[in-house]
């Protein structure tokens, strides 16, 4: 069975497990049906993923992850494997996975990466990395900025008898057009802050850290 197909039984498994708790999905009226699409969402747990691919009603999404999560012994890995993964070697600039995504994207398939790189030990969102508006404005596919929270206390609520309750909440697509007039630098750091201030704003305040102050450009 190829990981595409598994993508389907996979999603039905994390929909039952979510299921335990009380369940929030909101905007799901901004989520295109059809074409390229990079799903952009804050990172606080190793639940992220897992909970907005079961919230989102398209599929099958490639993620990006980290490449230590190849490693044999990782749980997350093995959970990876079931769908479509590019890993990325974040010590560097990794451009095998980023001609992978690209590839992905230009075929029309979906992305789902966390552009803040790596996960926030304070739960508060942290300075976006350039990559996700690279892809943006390389491919033209549009972003759709996914914030979740809650469900960072999903183990710890079970295991005190307590029903865990979570968010997921979709904004307003995200588009960047390149702008010849600008220099790179300048094109990917502004895409960036808009990408940032529109997943910040989907978030409560406690969650939106060095974008606090920010609201959708």
């Amino acid at each position: 069975m190829s990981r595409t197909r598994l993508y389907w039984p996979m999603r039905a498994l994390l929909r039952a497990l979510f299921r335990v708790g009380r369940w929030h999905v909101e905007g799901l009226e901004h989520v295109p049906q059809e074409g390229p699409l990079i799903i952009a969402s804050n990172h606080i747990n190793l639940l992220d993923a897992p909970l907005v691919m079961a919230s989102l009603p398209i599929g099958p999404i490639t993620v990006l992850a980290k490449a230590e999560f190849q490693r044999w012994y990782s749980p997350a890995g093995w959970l990876l494997r079931t769908v479509d993964v590019i890993f990325v070697r974040r010590e560097q600039l990794d451009r095998q996975a980023l001609r992978a995504a690209i590839r992905v994207l230009e075929e029309g398939g979906r992305i789902g990466l966390a552009p803040e790189g790596t996960r926030s030990r304070t739960g508060a969102l942290q300075r976006g990395r350039e990559g996700v508006a690279y892809l943006a404005l390389r491919t033209g596919a549009p972003v759709l900025p996914a914030a979740v929270w809650g469900h960072e206390r999903f183990l710890k609520d079970l295991r005190r008898g307590r029903r865990p309750e979570y968010w997921v909440r979709f904004g307003p697509l995200v588009r960047l057009a390149p702008d010849p007039s600008k220099p790179r630098s300048a094109q990917l750091a502004e895409g960036t802050e808009r990408i940032m201030r529109a997943l910040a704003a989907l978030l409560p305040p406690a969650y939106r850290g060095v974008y606090a102050e920010a609201t959708p450009a």
